[in-house]
């Protein structure tokens, strides 16, 4: 069987490819259906019966269309390695028969796009075949007269390089965050393939900067925040926020916060009132499935360090009030949560906003001063400048004695982006 986390991964994998394919796909299919939900699901035809993975004969797209939306919703069929890697392959077999046939430009382009994905995938499952597809699929592209397959080279090009990004030298890391700067602020506005793609690249740099620890990471998401500012163009906003949103969240060490809130309870709630303890920050919501796993264990560390003068203050940020209340009161928790509703369903909370949070688990750590000391993407086990919140809570308020030490996690899932 494959660990859990692989299972997870292969489950949220698909979640993502069906919701990608249906919206990027369903217009593409139906140019008339641009205002309307999803194309439904329809039962397989006979010959489908038989085996679930047999592309329909013939071009037409909407056919085609409903077809790659059943396959990208199925399950693998068994659950254990030989059987995950079979069910990714016979999508791949499926998806590459597709792009053989007359198809138009939109719809080559995203059925392209969610091979990439699938391949990916393979590979994450450490599969034998993924290599050989992989570069059989570049080939492919290379000899293909399809626009859109020239964007997708350049893509793959530039995955093959963040690849190695992280064992890069500085000086070479740095020569590659300039040259997207570059590309962000310069890039002609109708290039829209070539700018969503280095907006992918920045993002991506800027993550593995942060999960080396890197010197450079504060100063590249600077730049790449300056250089999407100077093309003044209203598509880029979204990245913006979210850059703008990570240098907030990088710039809080060494600094007091200021947290004047409503807790659930409706009483008002001020951090000031904590000055003289340590207090961890915590912002989760019911829906985070890595939330909910490491509960348990933050619930031992607060009962532990609790009378050595640890406070705890939860940041909810489900989208409705009462949910969260009815999840704190059915399990007792102990410590004061606060809750802000977001302006819409699509926005944060406003409170994970302030500190730039876009990540649940992530939790700051105040000092008895009300500075922070740490800021922690992915909760108890994430980890900033090599530090963890339980090392950190050592240095503040002591060792705990061995039988007030957290027993050890269950395997948890990576944190959620908002």
């Amino acid at each position: 069987m494959l660990r859990r986390f692989s299972y997870l991964f292969v489950m949220s994998s698909l979640i993502v490819m069906t919701a990608y394919f249906t919206t990027r796909t369903n217009q593409a299919a139906d140019p008339a259906a641009t205002d309307k939900p999803s194309a439904p699901a329809v039962p397989p035809s006979a010959d489908q019966e038989a085996d679930p993975y047999a592309v329909p004969e013939g071009n037409d797209e909407k056919v085609l269309h409903l077809f790659l939306t059943r396959i990208t919703k199925m399950e693998p069929a068994e659950p254990t390695e030989a059987g995950i890697v079979s069910h990714f392959e016979k999508l791949d077999d499926a998806v590459s028969q597709i792009l053989t046939r007359e198809i138009n430009e939109d719809l080559y382009s995203n059925v392209a796009q969610l091979r990439f994905q699938i391949i990916s995938i393979l590979g994450e499952l450490n599969a034998k075949s993924a290599v050989a597809r992989e570069q059989n699929y570049l080939k492919l592209l290379g000899e293909s007269s399809h626009p859109a397959a020239k964007a997708l080279l350049a893509r793959a090009e530039m995955q093959n390089r963040l690849v190695k990004f992280a064992q890069d030298e500085p000086v070479t890391q740095q020569a590659l965050i300039d040259d997207v700067a570059k590309q962000l602020a310069s890039l002609p506005r109708e290039k829209t393939d070539e700018l969503e793609l280095q907006l992918d690249v920045a993002m991506d740099i800027g993550a593995l900067l942060e999960q080396g620890d890197s010197p450079l990471t504060l100063a590249a998401y600077k730049k790449f925040s300056e250089a999407l500012k100077a093309r003044n163009d209203e598509r880029v906003e979204p990245v913006l926020r979210r850059l703008d949103r990570t240098l907030l969240r990088l710039e809080l060490p060494g600094k007091e916060i200021e947290l004047a809130s409503t807790a659930l309870t409706g009483k008002p709630f001020d951090i000031k009132e904590y000055r003289g303890k340590v207090v961890l920050i915590d912002f989760w919501a019911t829906w985070c499935q890595a939330c909910m796993q490491e509960l348990p264990e933050l619930e031992s560390l607060y009962q532990a360090y609790h009378d050595k003068g640890l406070e705890v203050v939860g940041i909810n940020v489900d989208e409705e009030r009462e949910i969260a209340t009815k999840f704190t009161v059915s399990r007792g928790i102990g410590w004061v949560n606060l809750f802000e509703e977001a302006a819409s369903p699509n926005e944060l909370s406003p409170l994970a906003a302030r500190f730039g949070v876009t990540a649940f688990p992530t939790m700051i750590l105040l000092d008895q001063s009300g500075k922070v000391v740490t800021v922690q993407v992915g909760g108890l086990h994430g980890t900033s400048n090599q530090t963890s919140i339980q090392g950190e809570l050592e240095k503040l308020l002591g060792p705990l004695s061995k039988s007030a030490t957290p027993s050890a996690p269950v395997e948890l899932t990576p944190p959620v982006q908002k």
